[in-house]
C-alpha cells in the first residue's frame, strides 16, 4: 500500500510539473487524437494565437484552422510520422477574425496511458518569415545591381582577401572570366605590398577609412590607377567587403597634364613679370646715364 500511495503521489507531482508547463509555455500546445484529429486539450497561448476562448478549441478538428495549401495538411502529416516518430513543418493557421498567420508545427506522437495522443507545440513565426523575405528580396535588389551595374563592383572576403564574386564590369575591366576572378584574391592584381593591401582591407572593415587609391594589374600585363571605394556589407549570412573601383588612370594623367601646363603658364607670367621689373629698371637707369652724360 504505501509503495503504492508513493507511486501516486510521484504520478500526482510528475501531472502536477507537467501542467504548470503546459499552461505556461510561451507556445501553443495542445493535445489530439491522432485518428480523429479532434483537440482534447489546449493552453492558453493557443487561444492566445486562434483568437478564440477553449471552448471554442476543444473538441475541433485540428485541420479545421489550417489554411494551409490542403485542408488536411496537419492529418497527413500525423499520418506520415506513424508509430512514437515526429515532424516538424509550417503551415497557416487561421484565427477566429478570419486573418490567417504563419506556424511552424512541432508534432509528436506520445503514449499516456496506453492511449496514442498528438502532442503539438505552435509558434507564430510571421515576424520571422516576414524578416527573411525582406532579407532575400534586399539580396534580390542588391544582386540585380550588382550583376547590371557599369561601375565595377567586387565582393571580396575580408579575413583571406578572396573574391568571392565580381560582376561583368569587373571581369571585362580586368580581362579575366569571373570564374578566374573567383579563384583569385585581391593581392594578384594589387601592385602594392601584402601588408599595405591588409592594412587598407582592415581600415575598410572597421569603418575608418573606405577610399583608396592603389596600382592594379589586368590580365595583359598592364597597370591602372585605380579608386576603391570599400566597406562592409552583411550578405547571404557573411560579411564581406563590398568595393566599387573607379579606373582613373586617364583622369589622373589628364590633371598630370593640367598641372605641368599650369607650372608653365605660371613660369612664363613670372618670366614676364621680371622682363617687365627689368625694363622699368633699364628705363629708369638709362634716365640717369642720360642727365649724367
Amino acid at each position: 500500500v504505501t509503495d503504492r500511495n508513493l507511486a501516486q503521489e510521484e504520478l500526482a507531482l510528475a501531472e502536477r510539473k507537467f501542467r504548470t508547463l503546459f499552461e505556461q509555455s510561451p507556445y501553443g500546445v495542445w493535445i489530439a487524437d491522432p485518428e480523429s484529429g479532434a483537440i482534447i486539450d489546449a493552453n492558453a497561448a493557443v487561444c492566445e494565437l486562434l483568437g478564440r476562448p477553449l471552448d471554442q478549441v476543444l473538441g475541433r478538428r485540428m485541420a479545421e484552422f489550417d489554411v494551409g495549401e490542403s485542408p488536411t495538411g496537419i492529418q497527413e502529416h500525423i499520418a506520415r510520422i506513424g508509430g512514437d516518430g515526429g515532424d516538424v513543418f509550417e503551415t497557416r493557421l487561421r484565427r477566429a477574425d478570419g486573418s490567417a498567420f504563419d506556424a511552424q508545427l512541432g508534432v509528436r506522437i506520445a503514449r499516456v496511458g496506453g492511449k496514442a495522443v498528438v502532442n503539438a507545440i505552435i509558434r507564430d513565426i510571421t515576424a520571422q518569415k516576414r524578416a527573411v523575405a525582406t532579407i532575400r528580396a534586399s539580396e534580390q535588389r542588391f544582386r540585380a545591381m550588382f550583376e547590371r551595374h557599369d561601375a565595377i563592383m567586387v565582393l571580396i572576403d575580408q579575413e583571406t582577401g578572396s573574391f568571392i564574386d565580381a560582376n561583368a564590369a569587373a571581369a571585362a575591366f580586368y580581362g579575366y572570366s569571373r570564374e578566374q576572378l573567383r579563384a583569385m584574391r585581391i593581392t594578384d592584381v594589387n601592385t602594392a605590398p601584402r601588408e599595405e593591401v591588409r592594412a587598407a582591407m582592415s581600415d575598410a572593415r572597421a569603418g575608418g577609412r573606405n577610399r583608396f587609391e592603389f596600382r592594379h594589374r589586368l590580365a595583359d600585363g598592364r597597370e591602372r590607377l585605380v579608386e576603391v571605394h570599400s566597406s562592409p556589407l552583411d550578405y547571404a549570412g557573411r560579411t564581406l567587403l563590398f568595393s566599387i573601383i573607379h579606373d582613373i588612370t586617364e583622369q589622373r594623367q589628364a590633371q598630370d597634364e593640367r598641372d605641368r601646363l599650369q607650372a608653365r603658364v605660371l613660369h612664363a607670367q613670372k618670366l614676364e613679370s621680371l622682363g617687365v621689373l627689368a625694363g622699368g629698371i633699364a628705363h629708369d637707369f638709362n634716365n640717369l646715364l642720360v642727365g649724367i652724360l
